[in-house]
């Protein structure tokens, strides 16, 4: 994990937005999250593209409670959870619990989540190409997660069993078992198989029925979390990017939309020409 104390990060990035205000934004996205990073790492491939993405969180560096694998559910309730309640349960006699942790950090959930890296089963996906969205079913949803995915094998005397078909080898976030699964995993397979259950080979080719051992988003040379925005993740360069066409704001919370002067084009959509947010230091920012 890249040590880098908070406040000559947020001065590097201060800078590098003054240049890069100089430039034109195409693309604004707004949240740093897992699916905010991927996108703007892909649109930044182009180096014709420029990207900036407004995070409402820090950057989370140097916070254990986001790398420390033993420290899962300690960043709950603290400043890098935005700290949602849930709404009324009826069946929970109307309570709101709270917090339903979500990561308000750069990574988003990613950084405080429960550190399980697993896809869904293929019936699920499938059913959205049957609902009428043509192309999105497992087969083809799989071959952009294994894009982004760095498996790390397990050992020949790690016990588990994998297809490594299933996964990818080339992308940015690490995932494994976590370096060597705790004994007492495997006592529990064979308790649930000797009880009649199914044991999977590999849960990530699409088949969840029964049980095994699921990969984490773990790096397993030193077993710490791997984020989407950690030095091994999708921003691995951040906050000294070596794309300058993709720019970070942090501590930057977005509370409007902007439309352009005729909210409505010919096609009837509504189109929005930019943000106002407000940043660090709480001015009111546009861009």
């Amino acid at each position: 994990m890249l040590s880098l104390s908070p406040s000559f990060a947020r001065l590097v990035v201060v800078a590098a937005l003054a240049r890069f205000a100089a430039a034109a934004t195409d693309y604004l996205i707004v949240g740093g999250g897992t699916a905010g990073l991927v996108l703007a790492e892909r649109l930044t491939e182009d180096p014709n593209v420029n990207v900036l993405v407004i995070e409402a969180g820090g950057d989370g560096l140097g916070n254990v409670n986001i790398s420390d694998i033993s420290r899962v559910g300690a960043a709950w309730g603290t400043d890098i959870d935005w700290q949602f309640p849930t709404e009324p349960l009826t069946y929970a006699n109307n309570r709101q619990l709270t917090p339903s942790p979500r990561g308000k950090v750069l990574g988003g959930s990613s950084a405080i989540n429960g550190d399980v890296y697993e896809r869904g089963d293929a019936i699920e996906y499938d059913q959205w190409e049957t609902l009428g969205n043509t192309g999105w079913n497992f087969n083809s949803l799989i071959t952009a997660a294994k894009k982004g995915e760095q498996f790390y094998a397990p050992g020949a005397n790690d016990n588990i069993d994998y297809v490594l078909g299933y996964h990818g080898t080339t992308g940015h976030l690490p995932t494994s078992y976590g370096g060597v699964a705790p004994d007492f995993h495997d006592t529990v397979i064979e308790g649930v198989v000797n009880a009649g259950g199914i044991k999977s080979m590999d849960q990530a080719g699409g088949n969840v029925t029964g049980i095994a051992h699921v990969t984490n988003a773990r790096l397993p040379s030193n077993n710490t979390r791997s984020t989407s925005a950690s030095a091994t993740g999708y921003c691995k360069d951040f906050p000294f990017s070596q794309r300058p066409n993709l720019q970070v704001t942090l501590h930057s919370t977005v509370t409007k939309l902007l439309w352009t002067s005729s909210s409505r084009v010919s096609s009837g959509q509504a189109v929005a020409s930019g943000v106002e947010y407000v940043d660090a230091n709480g001015a009111t920012q546009t861009a």
